[in-house]
């Protein structure tokens, strides 16, 4: 009789340290949230291992709200796994967007900087997707870096667009606002 209690207690127990998270798993003693995320980010699902960090932050999290020093290394495991990957295309982007703050914006080459501005673009997008690049602390710098210089170049495509219309051939060549660095580029 004694051993049928005592597996009552422990059923009891165990239910009651289960908790169902936002993604339909259930969490508890033998599985938490910290093992969910470094399972999925062993799977690659990185997106996953996201999601679960920005639902679970109350367990993810110290007393001050902020992530505790013990999921630090899990979550810089998620960052590394997702900036790796993108390394080498977020440092030639930022080598383009660093060589365009130097040069002429000539027409000869706005073709090529609307194309770079959409590539640094698409690639900032990528990270954007990601929650955990929302604290600075998680955010490579190339990354930052790669947005601040997008802004300047697109700043200068601003400041320049009143003079190169100016100095445009209107009648002889295709629509000015076809053809300049303009318009959809900044909504990438």
């Amino acid at each position: 009789m004694s051993k049928k209690i005592l597996a009552l207690c422990v059923s009891v127990l165990l239910i009651a340290c289960q908790t169902t998270g936002s993604t339909g798993v259930t969490y508890s003693v033998f599985f938490t949230p910290e093992d969910h995320m470094a399972s999925l980010i062993e799977e690659g699902d990185y997106e996953g291992a996201d999601q679960v960090l920005a639902k679970q932050r109350e367990f993810f999290s110290n007393d001050n709200g902020v992530l505790g020093d013990d999921f630090k290394p899990l979550v810089v495991k998620l960052t590394t796994s997702i900036y790796g990957p993108k390394e080498a295309e977020v440092k030639s982007s930022l080598e383009t967007m660093e060589s365009w703050i130097s040069q002429n914006l000539t027409r000869e080459g706005w073709s090529s900087l609307d194309q770079d501005i959409k590539e640094a673009g698409s690639i900032l997008t990528h990270f954007d997707r990601f929650s955990v690049f929302n604290e600075k602390a998680f955010l490579p710098e190339t990354v930052s870096k790669l947005r601040t210089l997008r802004g300047e170049v697109q700043a200068r495509i601003t400041e320049n667009a009143a003079a190169a219309f100016a100095d445009y051939d209107l009648l002889s060549e295709p629509s000015f606002f076809d053809v300049y660095p303009m318009g959809n580029t900044f909504s990438e």
